[in-house]
């Protein structure tokens, strides 16, 4: 289960590059987009939309990040449930049972989650402590 999900984690960063250098794009323009709009951070408010949790009223750029964090998660969870099913169908349910295997996916896309998220934080926190110093780069 171990090497299943380090082999996970491994595929996932070496073929879906794009996707991540995506996600990881679209979130500091957002951040950075927010922050040159309003200039004064309430850390809290600003934290919950810039991961796409906080939705006040009808506007359309926290709509479109909300959104997109949703369809970015899903996008790789499928991607991680099909990798193994495309490749080795027929050898995959031999090694170990149904049950067994949906339990290491889940695991392995719960995993997965939490460390995009985790970098995503590290990326907002570098943010704000700059922000807070005023060692920001004004462009």
């Amino acid at each position: 289960m171990k090497f299943g999900i380090l082999n996970d984690f491994k595929t996932t960063f070496k073929t879906q590059k794009k996707w991540l250098l995506l996600y990881y794009i679209v979130f500091i323009t957002y951040m950075l987009f927010k922050y040159y709009v309003n200039q004064d951070l309430i850390y809290n408010t600003f934290a919950l939309e810039s991961f796409g949790l906080l939705i006040n009223g009808t506007n359309i750029l926290k709509i479109t990040m909300f959104t997109f964090h949703i369809i970015f998660y899903i996008y790789l969870a499928v991607s991680l449930f099909f990798r193994d099913l495309k490749e080795d169908k027929c050898n995959l349910f031999l090694r170990m049972d149904n049950k067994k295997w949906y339990i290491y996916k889940i695991i392995s896309i719960f995993l997965m989650s939490i460390l995009l998220e985790l970098m995503a934080l590290l990326i907002f926190s570098i943010f704000s402590y700059l922000v807070s110093k005023k060692i920001f780069l004004y462009f």
